[in-house]
């Protein structure tokens, strides 16, 4: 379920920030969640072709958690991204 998902991200996100000894294994699941397989939905002419050879006349509904996972995606990656700025003054130097 997408909304769960989200809320789960958000929650490490709150962790990482107020627990720094976690906020590298927090980038990790992170990063590991990303690395999943996902496959993009099909797009409608995708869907008829892939029933027509199969032998079907309308294609299967596509899967309705489809866009939440694509918004879950984009949100882990927004929240990695987000915090990738290295906050240390300037003339501290890297």
């Amino acid at each position: 379920m997408p909304a769960v998902r989200l809320g789960g991200l958000y929650a490490l996100e709150r962790l990482a920030r107020n627990n720094p000894g976690h906020r590298q294994t927090i980038v990790n699941v992170i990063c590991a969640y990303l690395r999943m397989p996902y496959a993009l939905p099909p797009t409608p002419d995708e869907a008829v072709d892939r029933a027509a050879a199969r032998g079907r006349t309308t294609p299967p509904p596509a899967p309705a958690d489809a866009e939440g996972e694509c918004q879950v995606r984009l949100t882990a990656q927004r929240i990695l991204t987000a915090h990738l700025r290295d906050e240390r003054p300037a003339d501290l130097g890297a």
